[in-house]
């Protein structure tokens, strides 16, 4: 199953988005296309799900200068356990 066809299932679910830090280190989605990496202090620019990997490290470096308003949401449950905190 894609990302996307994941996030469609959550989105189903009426996902909630939370604002401030999330649990831990990693990829979060931060709406039902997008996904940004939070390093334990930053966000990094978004990725989207359509992004090949080499776009989503430069991505992934990137710290986005607007952090306030970045709003995360739980990981979806099918997503490996090793991902899900």
């Amino acid at each position: 199953m894609s990302f996307r066809e994941a996030m469609a299932i959550d989105t189903a679910k009426e996902v909630k988005y939370k604002s401030g830090p999330p649990p831990s280190i990693g990829w979060w989605p931060t709406s039902p296309l997008v996904l940004r990496w939070w390093d334990g202090e930053n966000w990094s620019w978004p990725c989207m799900d359509s992004d090949n990997v080499h776009w989503a490290k430069y991505y992934s470096a990137k710290i986005d200068l607007n952090q306030e308003n970045i709003c995360w949401a739980k990981r979806p449950a099918n997503w490996p356990e090793r991902s899900r905190t």
